[in-house]
């Protein structure tokens, strides 16, 4: 079974595994372009049935042509929209192995953890991530046809589009993970009458949850989230410096922490720390420390979500008798909706 990622990252070692295999194969199947009537003919690429639900096997049929001795036929199964539901089998490859003559029918049922072939075999390529899914992610779906050299080279032959709906027990997952990690130039900076201006350095990653699947274009919210932020230097100022100092940051668990991204451009961070807001500002930790509450706010530039920026402020923190600083928050952070956290 053959596991190589085709397309912009291919993996050497694999594909010279593939190599071998197509090597030791006595003679290629045939090979037709799908859509224009050029050298080997049409291939007549078909899926059934037209209005599949999630369940149901996918009968694939195309016309074989004339293919180069060491090449194959790939085919591709891909859903548009799945998202990071781990219930359904969204997209895997199948490698089709075997002498196909000129016009030869080749037939393949699609199921979502196996498929048969009519005449001949066929492999699993790069296998579905999701190996005891019973049913294929629902919505837009795309079945492909291509045709692959031993170097891992693929050229595209034809696909047909359809649309998978849901069964009745169709599973919905809890909510996709989401990533928000702290970028360099994160900081926190410290002002104080009188006296001259801090800058902190911080890092870290804090993560949530979508309720449902992503969907683009809409206004998303963030919960339940977790994990923290870290001072990575302290610069205290001598009327606060003092021996102990906090440099976790984190968030409180269970806590009202939360993140909007708007369709419009706008972006909210609000934040319950468990950290006093002298901490913050890279004073010692008080004896009996507090928790911070905040809201940045800020809106996606031409980098997107790759590079957000977002800033809050905590005034009046009284950093030494008589005297109170204003702490700022401004975050560089990438925003990881891909479910893959």
């Amino acid at each position: 079974m053959f596991q190589v990622q085709v397309g912009s990252s291919m993996r050497t070692a694999l594909i010279m595994g593939l190599a071998a295999l197509l090597a030791s194969m006595c003679t290629s199947p045939a090979f037709a372009t799908p859509t224009a009537k050029k050298k080997g003919g049409a291939t007549q690429l078909t899926v059934s049935p037209k209005k599949p639900k999630a369940t149901d096997g996918l009968n694939v049929a195309f016309r074989a042509g004339k293919l180069p001795r060491d090449e194959r036929y790939l085919l591709s199964f891909e859903s548009q929209g799945a998202g990071t539901n781990a219930l359904c089998t969204a997209s895997y490859q199948v490698l089709v192995v075997g002498r196909k003559r000129p016009r030869q029918l080749v037939e393949l049922t699609l199921y979502p953890n196996q498929v048969l072939a009519t005449s001949g075999t066929a492999h699993f390529f790069n296998a579905a991530e999701t190996p005891s899914a019973r049913r294929f992610c629902a919505g837009a779906t795309s079945i492909g046809i291509s045709r692959i050299d031993p170097d891992g080279k693929v050229n595209f032959i034809a696909s047909r589009h359809l649309r998978i709906a849901k069964d009745s027990r169709y599973p919905e997952p809890d909510g996709t993970p989401v990533r928000i990690g702290l970028l360099d130039g994160s900081s926190i900076k410290v002002e104080a009458p009188g006296r001259p201006d801090r800058e902190l350095s911080v890092t870290g990653t804090l993560r949530g949850v979508l309720p449902a699947l992503f969907r683009p274009n809409t206004d998303i919210d963030v919960a339940s989230m977790t994990g923290a932020m870290y001072l990575t230097s302290i610069s205290p100022d001598a009327l606060c410096a003092g021996s102990t100092y906090k440099v976790e940051l984190g968030l409180a668990q269970g806590g009202p922490s939360k993140m909007r991204l708007e369709a419009s451009g706008n972006s909210v961070l609000s934040l319950e720390l468990l950290a006093d807001p002298l901490s913050l500002a890279g004073c010692a930790a008080p004896a009996a420390p507090a928790r911070s509450t905040l809201t940045l706010s800020g809106r996606v530039g031409p980098d997107g979500l790759l590079r957000l920026p977002l800033s809050g402020t905590i005034k009046d923190v009284q950093i030494a008798p008589g005297l109170q600083a204003t702490v700022t928050l401004n975050l560089l952070v990438n925003v990881d909706l891909s479910g893959r956290t």
